[in-house]
């Protein structure tokens, strides 16, 4: 029996079901494999959270732009950054109290970076930042002042 949406295909017939094969599909591989980073920073998962907040500072300034969200949490010295609800850029230097998730739960994209995943409701997509040690200030005070004398 001819298909009603396409005749050029066969639908089975009354009280029979037309079989098909389908080709194995490749697993998507898994995000971490495949993030490429803006500011060195490395994806670590998606995560929980909850109105007790896995991680605790809010940056208003980084909403929805991965990339001054990442740099703003560096420039404040924080480990952790969690992208949630497309937009929020939430800042700490642990995580993981609520639990990690599958990153299917971490799907909505970025407000700014549409190319990006930012999370979910209470879903984090949470990247690992890389830490460039400050400048050593007092040293160089001290070095300066000896030269002095």
């Amino acid at each position: 029996m001819k298909c009603k949406k396409d005749n050029s295909r066969t639908c089975g017939a009354g009280w029979r079901n037309e079989i098909f094969r389908l080709k194995e599909i490749a697993k998507p591989k898994p995000v971490a494999a495949v993030y490429k980073s803006l500011l060195g920073e490395s994806y670590h998962g998606c995560f929980k959270d909850s109105r007790n907040r896995d991680l605790p500072k809010l940056l208003r300034a980084g909403y929805g732009d991965p990339k001054k969200c990442f740099q703003l949490a560096m420039d404040g010295g924080h480990k952790f950054v969690g992208m949630q609800g497309g937009s929020e850029c939430w800042v700490g230097n642990t995580v993981g109290k609520y639990g990690k998730r599958p990153d299917k739960e971490c799907n909505m994209p970025c407000k700014k970076d549409t190319s990006r995943t930012c999370g979910a409701g209470w879903r984090n997509s949470v990247f690992e930042l890389k830490i460039v040690a400050p400048k050593d200030d007092a040293k160089q005070v001290h070095n300066a002042e000896s030269s002095v004398r």
